[in-house]
């Protein structure tokens, strides 16, 4: 309402001009504090739209909503204009109250965000240092990662058996095995076969060893390309046989509401 009033300033100043005017007209200074109001608000409007909106359904993008709710906040807290402070300093208690700062937010939202194939860790860590420093956000991280990875090993015991059933027909049909198996003749000369056998053995227990776990590969592995039609429960689906125990995390995190209390609530300073 605000912002539609603030287009007609001059239309209401004229208004105000004319005799027998009813209505109570607005001062040079709250026009202004006006058009400094709705600039402030509009992060809020648009977080609450975006966390209301039922068609909307994954949860990366929350993270980055808060982000830019606590930076308006701190910004406001920060302003000369006296009473854009003092609702923002109203706001923020409220805010922290329900939301709690950075470090005592959910992992779950974190987790949520570095799922997105776009971004990863790159945003996580870039906000991250936005609004608590580079402390803790290597400290987030490596909490985010190690719940990642508690995650994988539950979900594997759950889903692992089953899935790996599903690709093991894909798997047989397009692998085809090398027989590293030494055995031993009657000369115990090392020849050149037998050697290459030994080595083949040998490469096959480092990989083994060294085998990356699918939460390291899928954070080694390029991020997609953002765009405005990306779809990531879509891609999820679509890498499901890649990253198939991260996929099941996916498909439950990314669809969690980020509260059942309103937004307007819950950002409100009354």
């Amino acid at each position: 309402m605000l912002s539609a009033a603030e287009k007609y300033e001059k239309a209401f100043t004229r208004l105000g001009e004319e005799d027998g005017n009813p209505f109570v007209v607005l001062s040079y200074d709250e026009w202004k504090n006006a058009r400094e109001f709705v600039k402030f608000l509009k992060p809020f409007y648009e977080a609450t739209l975006k966390f209301s909106n039922s068609i909307h359904v994954p949860s990366n993008s929350y993270f980055i909503q808060l982000c830019i709710i606590i930076k308006t906040l701190s910004d406001g807290c920060m302003s000369c204009n006296p009473i854009l402070s003092a609702v923002s300093w109203d706001m923020k208690k409220k805010y922290e109250k329900y939301w709690g700062t950075m470090e005592r937010i959910n992992l779950l939202l974190y987790i949520a965000h570095v799922l997105d194939p776009r971004t990863k860790w790159k945003a996580l860590k870039y906000y991250l240092v936005q609004c608590s420093g580079l402390d803790w956000a290597k400290q987030i991280k490596t909490n985010v990662k190690d719940l990642l990875n508690r995650l994988w090993e539950q979900y594997d015991k759950l889903y692992g058996r089953r899935l790996s059933n599903l690709d093991a027909g894909v798997e047989s049909s397009s692998v085809t095995s090398i027989d590293v198996s030494v055995d031993d003749d009657d000369d115990d000369a090392l020849t050149e076969t037998k050697y290459m056998k030994f080595f083949i053995k040998h490469l096959e227990e480092e990989n083994n060893s060294e085998c990356m776990s699918e939460v390291d590969r899928y954070f080694l592995d390029r991020c997609e390309a953002s765009t405005n039609e990306f779809d990531i429960l879509l891609w999820w689906k679509v890498n499901a046989p890649k990253y198939s125990i991260l996929a099941e995390i996916a498909r439950d995190i990314l669809v969690i509401p980020i509260s059942t209390v309103a937004s307007e609530s819950a950002f409100s300073n009354g």
